[in-house]
Formats: structure tokens, sequence, C-alpha cells
């Protein structure tokens, strides 16, 4: 059986893990021990044999959904988002932030099938005159840190945990934040009983004690339903190109569905900075927070 916790497995958070799924397995005393994860991390997320892992937002919208079950979303309690969801921050050197209305900066990205790097700024139209694939999330952070870009887009779990680790954290400054999504969701194989692992990971979560909830940033769960994840995923795609009826359509279709209220800034920071369209596509497989979590490795070494 596959079952591993990929996302945010930065050293300082593995014990802390490690405890996570002991409590798991004290609910569910068949569950298998955490495994590492492969190469290839959707060949393990569409694996019959999953266990359990977390995925993405992103690629559970655009192939997941269907192919595996959803077992619940954590609360980060990420500020000034709903429980359940994140957003990116936009980063810039402390004393140096860029034009942002101008559009003419160079952007640090982490690839270019990121909901998080790539996906959110191009949403508020920040796509930059000059662009800097990094390839994880905290090379985004260093490379702007060191002058060759001047903005980059970090998730803001990530954001956390650099600030918390990374000791030259500091010489970055938030500049703008971008509209919250659904934080990554926890998933399993169809033939695997979801609502027994939602129970047992959801008290796992509240019981392994406040200090390593706060080493993980996860408090609980949150279970959101399809509605909101598809009004998610067209919000995602109107946000992308410059048709401002279906980005009105999908603001409405976002407020029909819970804890939409957050979301409704998307229409007013795209109006003012919208620019050229994005020019890559973005509605396909990632595994950029993988990424993030090998580079906060490096840092932190």
């Amino acid at each position: 059986m596959i079952a591993h916790l990929p996302m945010y497995d930065v050293p300082a958070n593995r014990a802390a893990h490690r405890r996570l799924w002991q409590a798991v397995q004290d609910h569910l005393p068949d569950a298998p021990d955490l495994t590492p994860p492969s190469e290839n991390l959707m060949v393990d997320w569409l694996s019959p044999e999953l266990y359990l892992s977390q995925t993405c937002g992103l690629p559970y919208r655009a192939a997941l959904h269907g192919q595996v079950q959803l077992i619940a979303t954590p609360d980060n309690q990420i500020p000034n988002c709903p429980p359940g969801y994140y957003c990116s921050v936009l980063l810039a050197r402390r004393g140096a932030v860029p034009d942002l209305a101008a559009n003419d900066f160079t952007l640090a990205y982490n690839e270019p099938l990121s909901q998080s790097g790539w996906a959110a700024p191009q949403s508020i139209g920040l796509t930059g005159a000059t662009r800097l694939q990094t390839g994880g999330h905290a090379a985004s952070a260093r490379a702007v840190l060191e002058g060759r870009a001047d903005l980059a887009a970090v998730d803001a779990l990530t954001w956390h945990f650099l600030t918390r680790d990374w000791d030259k954290a500091a010489g970055l400054e938030i500049c703008a934040t971008t509209p919250a999504t659904p934080t990554l969701p926890y998933i399993t194989a169809l033939g695997q009983n979801a609502s027994a692992l939602r129970e047992a990971l959801r008290q796992a979560i509240l019981s392994i004690g406040l200090k390593d909830r706060q080493t993980l940033q996860i408090f609980d769960l949150v279970e959101i339903n399809a509605e909101a994840a598809e009004a998610d995923r067209a919000l995602a795609e109107a946000t992308a190109g410059d048709d401002l009826a279906a980005l009105e359509a999908a603001i409405a279709a976002h407020k029909g569905a819970a804890n939409r209220e957050p979301l409704v800034r998307a229409k007013n920071t795209r109006a003012q900075l919208r620019k050229a369209a994005a020019d890559a596509a973005h509605a396909a497989l990632h595994a950029a927070h993988a990424a993030a979590a090998v580079q906060l490795a490096a840092l932190a070494a």
C-alpha cells in the first residue's frame, strides 16, 4: 500500500509527521506504515494501492477528480482565508517592490503548471515582462533575494515555513496576495474507505498536541464539496483570461457556493492589475509543492 505525506515534508516537520501518522495508525490498526513517494507522484496518486496521500488542488480538479476519493482538506489557518483555503503571497526584495500595475518586472515562478506559483499571479494580471523558471517555491524566493528576479508567487504555507526555517527570509516582503483557493487535499484510492480515513485523520490531528499541530500548521479537516471545487476551477480559468463577462459569471457562481466571500476580491484585483493574457496553459497536473519541499530542505541544510 502507498501512504505518504509528500507536501511540506521539510526536515523540521518530519518528526511531527511521523507522530501524526502514528496517531492515524492508533485509530486504524490496519493502516500501513508511511512509504517514500515515488519520483512520479501522479503514478502514486492514481495507483489502486493508494491508501492516503496529499495532492495539489489543481491536479485534483483537472485530472484526479473521479479517479480517486477526496478525504478532506486541511485547515492550515492561513490568514484572510476561510478554513480549508489558502492563497499565494507575492514576494519582493525588502524595500524594492516593483510597480505591479506597470507589469514591468521579472517574475520568478516554480513551474508553468503550478497553481500557486504560476496561475495565481496570472489570475490577477501579474505576468511580468520577463520570467524565470526556478523549479521550486523556495528557489523562486531565493532568486528574488539574490536580484535575479523582482517578484515571486509562493503559496502562503510555504512562506510560513520559509520564515520559520530560512534565516534570509527577512530580506523579502509581501507586496500582494492572490484570491483564496482550496488548500491541498488528502486523497485515497476508489476502493478505500474514505469516511473512515477522514475520521481517523481528523482524530489524529486533534490528538497529536498543539505543538505538533503548530509545527505542521494543521489544525483540523474541512470537507469542501464538489460544487465549491468546480466553482474554484471555473474561477481559476476565468481569471487567467481577459473575458470579463466570463469572469463575472464565474464570480457569481463562486458566491453561490460555500465559503465564497473572500474570493470575490478576484474581480477587483483583476480589473486593477490585468495586462496581457497569460501565454501558458495552467490547467494541468503538477507537483510543485513536492519540489518546494526539496528546495526548502536544501535551504534549511
